[in-house]
């Protein structure tokens, strides 16, 4: 996704070309999970555009899925399993 504001200070996004063909073809094989640290309102707008059927993503992670460290939000810890899969 790429967004950018424009001069009256609307926003606008786009999204990749074929970035719904890669989140298709990845999610026969894995389980799709998006974290963004946006809140879910925004994010949710986003991805029900990219995934209108809710068919490709499996989970979606928020910005209240972080922990508020100072100026910052941190990513809570979570265990990552790696799967290799061979084309």
């Amino acid at each position: 996704m790429f967004y950018f504001e424009l001069e009256d200070g609307s926003g606008q996004f786009l999204l990749r070309p074929y970035s719904e063909t890669f989140l298709a073809e990845m999610s026969k094989y894995f389980e799709v999970v998006i974290f963004t640290a946006a809140l879910q309102d925004y994010a949710d707008y986003i991805l029900n555009i990219m995934d209108e059927k809710n068919e490709y993503i499996s989970y979606r992670l928020y910005r209240k899925h972080t922990v508020h460290n100072g100026a910052i939000y941190v990513k809570v810890e979570m265990t990552i399993y790696y799967f290799t899969y061979f084309f």
